[in-house]
């Protein structure tokens, strides 16, 4: 049986234009590296760990595990399933909470959750 090569997807172009950079130049210049090395880590795939975090943090994502696939855009949180959270509906999440424990019983239900894990 033959071997197949599998060719990963390259997505640092698309997060470089996400982060606002339109060409790899404006990218080279920002993270004072020569364009050349640019085209580089975008050919290969393999860029420097640093510089991908700050390029991820440019274009809108989080860079921490428990936050993987949120990202922040046009002034709002987004969740991995596109729901866009504004900065009031944030704020209301508190007094949301409340609600729900005390129409619903909201406590007991995280409790029994807990004990079934």
């Amino acid at each position: 049986m033959r071997s197949q090569s599998h060719k990963t997807l390259n997505f640092f172009p698309h997060l470089r234009l996400l982060a606002g950079f339109r060409t790899q130049q404006d990218a080279a210049d920002y993270f004072e590296v020569h364009r050349r090395t640019w085209n580089r880590w975008e050919k290969s795939g393999k860029i420097k760990r640093h510089v991908r975090e700050m390029l991820k943090i440019k274009a809108g994502y989080l860079p921490f595990s428990d936050w993987h696939q949120f990202r922040f855009s046009d002034g709002k949180l987004w969740t991995p399933q596109n729901y866009g959270l504004s900065p009031n509906v944030i704020e209301s999440l508190p007094l949301l909470l409340q609600s729900a424990r005390d129409t619903f019983g909201y406590d007991e239900f995280v409790k029994a959750r807990e004990s079934d894990s």
